[in-house]
């Protein structure tokens, strides 16, 4: 599945230039443009957006409460983390480092797990809905907006639905977070995209997330 290596191979030459793709390195990153030549994955981000992709994600992530609370969730964010192939914020993430609350940012955060690939074999919507019983345990409020509904995304079987949440962190206060996710076959791997904004606190984001999500080339 996926638009194949050809069709993949001109959208690399279009991101960083002819001959690029073959050099050494996992990931390349061109102004708006992110490349994984290891996954076949590429895409846009928004622009005036931050990277993170090449950051250490543990720290990023264990900093978020989650609802079972227990203080021991360190392994399921080290697991996390390990799957996480890049995050891209509205605001540098530094800030939230630097204050002691910070503001909310609207992200996308983009994650690759080649074990789920077997599940889905078996049956897409089951994993689909397995996960949506995951966050409804682990995050604080969780409630569906808009259904699971299937579509393609680069030629990929594809997922999307949307929910929101009580986003809570050490470093911010609550907010209520809305998540558009999309779950994606590749083939090789299952993608989980999530594209995060607070229309609760005026953090709406539209036209870039779509833009965004049309910019996906997954080989």
């Amino acid at each position: 599945m996926g638009i194949g290596k050809l069709a993949f191979l001109e959208f690399v030459d279009e991101a960083i230039g002819s001959g690029e793709h073959a050099a050494s390195r996992d990931r390349t990153i061109r102004g708006d443009y992110f490349v994984s030549h290891r996954l076949g994955l590429g895409f846009v981000k928004p622009s005036a957006w931050h990277f993170h992709a090449f950051e250490d994600f543990f720290p990023m992530l264990a900093g978020q409460t989650l609802k079972t609370g227990s203080g021991d969730d360190a392994e399921d964010f080290e697991d996390h983390a390990s799957n996480l192939v890049a995050v891209i914020s509205k605001y540098p993430v530094g800030e939230i480092a630097e204050v002691e609350y910070a503001r909310f940012s609207p992200s996308i955060t983009i994650f690759s797990n080649a074990e789920d690939r077997d599940d889905v074999a078996a049956d897409f919507e089951t994993l689909v809905s397995q996960g949506i019983e995951y966050f409804r345990e682990t995050l604080r409020d969780y409630l569906i907006l808009e259904p699971p509904r299937f579509q393609m995304v680069s030629m990929c079987p594809a997922v999307r639905y949307t929910a929101q949440f009580v986003f809570e962190h050490r470093a911010i206060a609550p907010t209520v977070v809305r998540d558009m996710t999309l779950v994606i076959d590749q083939g090789q791997r299952v993608y989980s995209v999530h594209l995060y904004d607070s229309p609760a606190i005026g953090e709406t984001i539209g036209g870039e997330f779509d833009a965004f999500m049309g910019s996906l080339h997954l080989a």
